[in-house]
C-alpha cells in the first residue's frame, strides 16, 4: 500500500527491501534496493543494505562495491564499515578487513556486534603469522563484547577458542558449555565442546553432550572434531561435505588447464602446509620425500604459511634446489597469485581439515590437479581436490564409493616415513622413566582424544589378565590424568599400574620407546606417526582393525611389515593377543625378533622408494590430463 501512494519514495522501496532481506526472498529484495538507489542516489541505507542483499546472494564483488558505496555517501557510517569489514575477512583480505572493522569500533566502542567481528579478525591474523599479540586482542574484544552483551554466544564460544590456544583447557571447556547453555541448538559449539571433553577423558560428560547425528543431519560442523567420535566412514564423509559446502559456498573455482607444454620440461609440484617445522609429526614423515625429489623431472615448490622461520626450513630441506614461498600473513588471493606466477602442475595439500589449513586456496584452485596427502586421514568431502593419496589397506576398493569423494592414488604405502637410523648405544635405564624393571610395559602413547571407554575398557581387561603388566600412558593435561586413574579404579586396577609420561622431543621420545614392552593401538582413530615411531624403535604395536580410513592406518603400517598377527578384528581378539604376549615370554620374543628382522628391509622405511612411487603417481595424473585435453582441444 506505502508503493501504491508513494512509488517515488526511495525510502519506502529501501524499506521493502529490507523486509523482503529478513524474509530471505533475496532477488526479490535486490530488485527493491536497485530502485530505492536509483530513487535516491545519496541514500546511504539503500546502499548498505543492498550489500547484504548481494553478500548472501553470492555477489561479493558488488556487495563489496554497495557498502564502498555507501561510506563514501556518510564517512561515519559505523554498520557500512562493519558489513565491508566482515566481507573482506570472508575474501581474505585480513588487513583490509581489520582497517575497516577498527573504523566501525571508532565510531561506536558500544556495539558488541563489532567488537566480536574485530576480535574474530584479529584472531585470523593471528592464525596468519602466530602473532600472540592477535590474540591478546582477540581476547580483550571479546571479553568486551560479553560484558556489553553477556548472551552473545558466538562470543563464548570464540573466547573458548583463545583459552584452548593458550593451554588453558577448563577455562575453554568451561565457555563451550556457557554457550551452549545459551543456545543448545548450536551444534558447532557442542562439537568443539566434544572435542574438549575427549581431550579430557571425561567421558561421563561426553555421552551427556553427544549427538549422533552431530554434522551430518544437524548444522555443518568440522570434520576433523568429529574424527574420533565413532567410526563410520559414511558419515565421516557426509560431515567433509556439509562442512565444505557451507565454508566455500562463495568461493569460485578456477579453471586452470594449462595445455601448451613441452614434453621434456619439468613437472611443478607445490606442497602446502602450516607444519613445515623440524618438530612437527607430519614432517618426520614427509622431510624426505622432498629430500629424494628427483629434481630433473620435478620442480618442488613449498608454500609454508605456518610459524616457522626460513633457517629452520631450510634446515629442514637442505637440497638448494627447492622454491620455497613464505607465505604466512598473505591473503589468500595473495597465495592464489604466487601459486599461478609458479603455474604449478599439481598442487598438493598436507593439512585436510587439521588446526591451521588453509583449504579456501584449494577451493579457489591453486594447479589443474590437486591432491590431499598426509595430514588428514580421510576425505576433504571438497571436489576441489582430485585425489588423494592412498593403499589398499587404508581405503580398500570397494569403499571408495562410501568413504571418498577425491579418486585414490594408491600407493604400496600411504604413508611416508624416513630412514631408520643406525643405532646407538641407549644407556638409559628403566627407571630413568619411573618404570620399574621386571614388568611387562603395556604402551598407549596416543593422544587421549582418541582413547574412548571402550578401548580403555580393553586395556583395563588387559592389565587384570596380566598380573605383571603395567600400563604406560601420555600425560597432555591434567584432567585426562585423574578421570582415567578414576576410570582403573572402577575397573579394580591399582593406581600404582598406570604411569604417566609427558611429552618430550622427538629424539627422547624415540629413545624412551625402547623401553616399553607392546604398543597397544586405539581404535577409531589410530596412531599414525607414533604408531611408525614405535615400529621404528622395534616396538611391537596391536591394533583392531576398523572401516574408516583414520582406523585403519596401523594395519597398513603393520602389512607393510609382514605382521599380520598382530592385526586384531574384534575386541576380544584385540585382548587376547595382548593378554597372550603380556603372558608368554616365547611368543612375545618371536614377534619382536621378526619386527627387528622385517623393518630394515621392509618398503615401511624406503624413503627413496617410497618417493618414486609416488613420483610415478605425478607423472602418471599429468599425463592422463594432457590427453585428455589434448582430445577436447
Amino acid at each position: 500500500m506505502a508503493i501504491v501512494m508513494n512509488p517515488n519514495d526511495s525510502s519506502v522501496w529501501s524499506n521493502l527491501g529490507l523486509a523482503l532481506f529478513n524474509l530471505s526472498l533475496l532477488p526479490e529484495a535486490a530488485d527493491a534496493l536497485t530502485k530505492a538507489k536509483k530513487l535516491n542516489p545519496t541514500d546511504a541505507v539503500a546502499f548498505n543494505n543492498l550489500g547484504l542483499v548481494r553478500k548472501a546472494l553470492g555477489q561479493s564483488s558488488d556487495a563489496l562495491d554497495a557498502f564502498t558505496e555507501a561510506i563514501g555517501l556518510d564517512s561515519e557510517y559505523a554498520d557500512a564499515y562493519s558489513n565491508r569489514g566482515c566481507l573482506l575477512a570472508d575474501l581474505g583480505d585480513i588487513d583490509g578487513a581489520l582497517s575497516s572493522l577498527e573504523k566501525a569500533v571508532g565510531l561506536n566502542p558500544k556495539r558488541p556486534d563489532y567488537l566480536y567481528n574485530l576480535a574474530k579478525t584479529c584472531y585470523r591474523r593471528r592464525r596468519l603469522n602466530f602473532n600472540d599479540e592477535w590474540a591478546d586482542r582477540s581476547f580483550s574484544l571479546y571479553q568486551k563484547a560479553l560484558e556489553l552483551n553477556p548472551l552473545m554466544v558466538s562470543a563464548h564460544r570464540n573466547l573458548a577458542r583463545v583459552y584452548w590456544d593458550r593451554g588453558l583447557l577448563g577455562e575453554s571447556t568451561a565457555s563451550y558449555k556457557v554457550a551452549l547453555d545459551i543456545d543448545p541448538s548450536h551444534q558447532a559449539t557442542r562439537a568443539f565442546l566434544l572435542h574438549n571433553l575427549a581431550h579430557m577423558c571425561e567421558w561421563d560428560e561426553f555421552d551427556k553432550y553427544f549427538q549422533s547425528d552431530l554434522g551430518t543431519r544437524s548444522d555443518p560442523i568440522s570434520p576433523w572434531l568429529a574424527l574420533a567420535w565413532e567410526d563410520k566412514p559414511e558419515a565421516q564423509k557426509d560431515r567433509s561435505i556439509r562442512y565444505c559446502r557451507e565454508q566455500f559456498s562463495t568461493v569460485s573455482m578456477r579453471d586452470l588447464n594449462r595445455t601448451k607444454r613441452a614434453k621434456s620440461e619439468r613437472i611443478r609440484v607445490g606442497y602446502f602446509s602450516s607444519d613445515f617445522q623440524p618438530g612437527h609429526a607430519t614432517m618426520h614423515l614427509f622431510k624426505e620425500v622432498v629430500q629424494f625429489s628427483d629434481l630433473r623431472r620435478f620442480e618442488v615448490h613449498l608454500f609454508s604459511y605456518g610459524s616457522v622461520d626460513i633457517t629452520s626450513l631450510r634446515s629442514l630441506f637442505p637440497k638448494q634446489n627447492l622454491r620455497i614461498h613464505m607465505v604466512a600473513g598473505h591473503s589468500s588471493n595473495e597465495i592464489v597469485a604466487l601459486a599461478d606466477h609458479c603455474q604449478l602442475d599439481i598442487a598438493v595439500d598436507l593439512k585436510g581439515h587439521t588446526e591451521g589449513s588453509r583449504l579456501e586456496l584449494f577451493a579457489m584452485r591453486l594447479a589443474p590437479i590437486q591432491i590431499s596427502f598426509l595430514g588428514y586421514p580421510g576425505t576433504t568431502g571438497s571436489q576441489c581436490f582430485d585425489y588423494i593419496i592412498a593403499d589398499r589397506v587404508v581405503l580398500p576398493s570397494d569403499q571408495v564409493k562410501t568413504s571418498v569423494v577425491e579418486k585414490p592414488l594408491y600407493l604400496s604405502c600411504y604413508q611416508p616415513n624416513s630412514r631408520i637410523e643406525q643405532a646407538v648405544d641407549d644407556l638409559s635405564r628403566r627407571e630413568t622413566y619411573g618404570l620399574p624393571e621386571g614388568k611387562f610395559i603395556f604402551c598407549g602413547f596416543n593422544a587421549p582424544y582418541k582413547i574412548d571407554r571402550e578401548v580403555f575398557g580393553c586395556w583395563m581387561q588387559i592389565l587384570s589378565a596380566v598380573p605383571n603388566g603395567m600400563l604406560w600412558l601420555l600425560e597432555t593435561n591434567r584432567f585426562m590424568r585423574a578421570n582415567l586413574l578414576s576410570e582403573a579404579d572402577r575397573a579394580g586396577v591399582g593406581h600404582e599400574r598406570l604411569i604417566f609420561a609427558t611429552p618430550e622431543d622427538r629424539s627422547k621420545h624415540l629413545e624412551r620407546l625402547r623401553h616399553a614392552d607392546l604398543f597397544l593401538d586405539t581404535f577409531n582413530v589410530n596412531g599414525h606417526t607414533t604408531v611408525s615411531d614405535a615400529l621404528r624403535v622395534g616396538l611391537p604395536v596391536i591394533t583392531k582393525v576398523g572401516k574408516q580410513f583414520a582406523a585403519r592406518v596401523a594395519a597398513s603400517l603393520l602389512t607393510n611389515l609382514r605382521l599380520s598377527e598382530l592385526i586384531t578384528k574384534t575386541t576380544a581378539d584385540y585382548i587376547g593377543t595382548a593378554v597372550r604376549l603380556g603372558s608368554d615370554q616365547a611368543q612375545f620374543s618371536e614377534v619382536r625378533r621378526k619386527l627387528f628382522r622385517y623393518r630394515f628391509g621392509s618398503s615401511l622405511y624406503d624413503s627413496v622408494g617410497f618417493t618414486r612411487e609416488l613420483e610415478a603417481s605425478y607423472e602418471r595424473v599429468q599425463n592422463e590430463l594432457l590427453a585428455k585435453l589434448d582430445e577436447h582441444a
